[in-house]
């Protein structure tokens, strides 16, 4: 049964690793938003600890994620 769980492990990765290249490329222009939204919406972490970590604002921050999630749903409703 462990095979199981190494195959699932493996295919999560896979599909995780394939939807931050995909956020990367439709952000190309703007790397710092695509940034920001895996390490907040896909990998958890807080707004105050990631602005503090790249030394913005919170609210700084949070509008590139709205912009980032704006632009990213107009790409993929264009799909």
């Amino acid at each position: 049964m462990d095979y199981l769980l190494t195959t699932t492990d493996d295919h999560s990765n896979l599909e995780y690793e394939e939807i931050c290249e995909w956020i990367r490329a439709v952000l190309v222009k703007k790397p710092e938003w695509a940034e920001a939204f895996i390490a907040v919406r896909m990998d958890g972490m807080s707004i105050r600890e990631y602005a503090a970590m790249v030394g913005d604002s919170e609210n700084n921050i949070t509008q590139k994620l709205n912009r980032a999630a704006k632009k990213l749903r107009e790409n993929y409703s264009k799909q």
